[in-house]
């Protein structure tokens, strides 16, 4: 039989045509398959960023709190046992901060005691405190927590606890101060903790240790007692019991820690929002007085020396 050459000639163009279209086909199944999977990545990385960017303002909303605290609080809201203001003497100087606390209630300790403290200064670490009951004062901003709180650790330089034992001065009367004194901007050492090997001087670190990691599971404890129990919160560089920690980076598998602190300088700026401000008046006060603005002595143990601090030009 003949085949006519135009019959040929269609069936060729015929399996041209469709193998053109199984690679059409081909083409707009891979890039759909390309733009689902680079959709799915896209949408995952920025949910997990929307997660890190609510993670860091939560941070940050604990961090002005714990700023606002340490300029005015102490001043403001210190009271006897009796619930009266405390007398001038006994006032704490602005820039004390609260304590960590060693057991998941969410209220602030009374005492900040030194986990740490292999080497003078030493520094407190523990829960973060939720709230000042009976003040409504809560550490976590806007959050209004619950009755506990195992989300976020405080680590705290010891000298800037609001209360330690290791610094027991007794004023005239038998009445102890607890915290340490002086407290200024002329700090000796200098402050001790460190964050990401950024030379930088931390007054305190606030850590959200975020879901656990392997082992950790099974040991975070409702209270602590010694730093190794931190393990089951906080990665192993900063549960070693060193100064320095480190904030794990997005793409890490085996480290979680995120953290920011509160410089130094930073510090000093809170609390310029306090002395700075009535400065005159400040100064105004006599010399004698017993008075945290006053020189630190034997006979004003809450004295932290700010008089002198601003004639060095402090407020400058």
């Amino acid at each position: 039989m003949v085949v006519d050459d135009r019959f040929k000639s269609k069936i060729s163009r015929n399996k041209q045509s469709g193998l053109i279209m199984v690679l059409l086909v081909a083409i707009l199944l891979i890039g759909a398959t390309s733009y689902f999977v680079g959709t799915t990545k896209s949408f995952s990385w920025w949910h997990n960023d929307k997660i890190k960017h609510e993670e860091l303002d939560n941070l940050y909303q604990i961090k002005r709190q714990l700023l606002l605290f340490g300029s005015v609080f102490t001043e403001l809201y210190g009271v006897n046992n009796g619930g009266d203001p405390k007398i001038s003497a006994l006032v704490p100087s602005p820039g004390y901060l609260p304590c960590p606390f060693n057991r998941v209630s969410g209220t602030v300790s009374v005492n900040c005691k030194s986990y740490v403290a292999s080497s003078s200064p030493g520094y407190a670490i523990g829960f973060l405190p939720a709230k000042i009951t009976n003040r409504n004062f809560y550490f976590l901003g806007n959050y209004v927590p619950e009755t506990t709180n195992q989300d976020y650790i405080l680590v705290l330089d010891e000298r800037f606890g609001y209360s330690n034992n290791r610094y027991s001065t007794n004023l005239v009367g038998g009445v102890t101060t607890n915290r340490f004194a002086p407290l200024n901007d002329n700090l000796s050492p200098r402050p001790v903790l460190q964050l990401n090997d950024n030379g930088k001087e931390y007054v305190a670190l606030i850590i959200n240790p975020k879901s656990p990691l392997g082992s950790q599971a099974s040991k975070r404890p409702a209270s602590l007692v010694k730093p190794l129990d931190l393990s089951g919160y906080l990665d192993t560089d900063n549960s070693d019991g060193d100064f320095k920690f480190y904030s794990a980076a997005t793409d890490d598998a085996a480290a979680n820690d995120l953290i920011i602190g509160i410089t130094y300088d930073e510090w000093q700026n809170a609390v310029k929002a306090r002395i700075c401000g009535q400065k005159e008046i400040l100064i105004a006060t006599e010399n004698s007085v017993k008075f945290w603005f006053n020189a630190y002595s034997a006979s004003n143990p809450s004295g932290a020396g700010w008089r002198n601090r601003l004639t060095a030009g402090f407020c400058d």
